[in-house]
């Protein structure tokens, strides 16, 4: 038999077991499917607690080792040498509208202004006011001249039916009613879920939290970024006895304040392996069951001149065709999920947790992983054939 020949007939055979076996090719692509809609929603729920190799610009983030964060200690933190400047800010969740929450970042600076930090904060090429954010934006001094300004994300104002010149009485949650400004839109494309919240200044929103000079995140800047790791270390020990102390991490303030979840990564690579392990064991099974179930087909074909490269190769082509169907549309399906739910469910969160090229990458990676380690026990019956006695009646 030619090797095009014996490609064709193995190829035929494998479709042909397919549709005669439906109901378990169906089984294993729905397994699949679950399993790649998994994946592809821890994966992206992972993606921002995944903290970056690079310094992030000199950046340290700070955060309470337990406890809430006293805004006080940006006075002491821009008083360890090597600190360029320091911002901080708090988050006020109100309701704009019958089921829609909005929240308004507070924040403020030293050693910085509030306008520069909140420019590098948005992005340069955010649009506000139909220009680039500057530190002479006419919108940005007119926001830093109101105590009660609002900035407001384009995401946040259409979900609320907002508007750039509004005036706005909003309600805490403990019913405690204030006044905004809204005094003008903008959209950033550096972190979209800051398109999502409404920036206003610390002080404002400080005396309407629950707790009073408590911040939720904190973020100074080294002088020189090359040292940002040391003078991490050196914030930590200035903080050793204080009560809170701190902990600090060379990343940004977003990525410090998803850190108070935890080490939610580990959890979430554990939860993976866990589902790949139930697929790959019901791979190995099914896998052994055809197989044994085909030893005497098996038999009669190499009588027939198929080596015993083709006949793993049937099997081999079986797994392909159902590890490409099941990854191919459980990552689709999950992709359209990560689009639709989160918005749906998490509105702020939107454009924040998306799955990481690298990890659709290694989504068929896996799936061939499944398919290689699998095809072990049929590999084992094609090499213990024994032919005449395997064949016979």
């Amino acid at each position: 038999m030619s090797v095009r020949g014996a490609m064709t007939a193995t190829c035929s055979l494998a479709l042909r077991h397919l549709r005669t076996d439906a109901l378990r090719s169906g089984y294993l692509v729905g397994a699949l499917i679950v399993a790649f809609i998994s994946y592809t929603l821890l994966a992206a729920l992972a993606s921002p607690f995944i903290a970056p190799k690079s310094n992030g610009g000199g950046n340290i983030a700070i955060k309470a080792a337990y406890g809430d964060l006293p805004a006080r200690y940006a006075g002491l933190v821009m008083q360890v040498r090597g600190v360029q400047s320091v911002s901080y800010g708090a988050v006020l969740s109100v309701t704009c509208r019958a089921g829609v929450t909005a929240f308004l970042q507070g924040i403020s600076a030293r050693g910085v202004s509030v306008g520069r930090q909140l420019q590098f904060d948005i992005g340069p090429s955010a649009q506000l006011s139909d220009n680039s954010v500057s530190s002479t934006d006419p919108a940005l001094q007119r926001w830093l001249q109101d105590r009660r300004g609002l900035l407001v994300g384009h995401s946040l104002a259409r979900r609320c039916g907002w508007q750039a010149g509004d005036v706005l009485q909003l309600h805490t949650s403990r019913g405690q009613a204030f006044l905004v400004r809204i005094v003008a839109l903008y959209n950033s494309s550096r972190i979209p879920m800051f398109n999502q919240v409404a920036w206003a200044h610390y002080r404002y929103l400080d005396r309407l939290q629950q707790d009073p000079g408590a911040v939720l995140w904190m973020q100074a800047k080294a002088a020189d970024p090359r040292v940002a790791a040391r003078l991490a270390v050196s914030i930590e020990t200035r903080f050793a006895r204080a009560s809170p102390p701190i902990e600090t991490s060379t990343n940004t303030a977003v990525g410090g304040a998803l850190a108070r979840f935890g080490n939610v990564r580990k959890v979430v690579e554990f939860v993976l392996v866990a589902v790949f392990c139930c697929v790959l064991l019901l791979f190995v099974n099914t896998a052994a069951h055809m197989a044994a179930e085909r030893r005497k087909q098996l038999a009669v074909l190499h009588i027939l001149g198929f080596s015993r490269g083709a006949l793993v190769g049937i099997f081999l082509v079986e797994f392909m065709l159902v590890a490409g169907v099941g990854c191919g549309a459980g990552i689709s399906l999950g992709l359209l999920a990560v689009r639709d739910m989160i918005p749906m469910l998490a509105p702020i969160f939107a454009g924040v947790f998306v799955p990481p090229l690298s990890a659709l990458v290694l989504a068929p990676v896996l799936a061939a992983g499944i398919v290689l380690v699998s095809l072990a026990m049929p590999v084992w019956e094609v090499l213990r054939l024994r032919t005449v006695r395997t064949a016979a009646p």
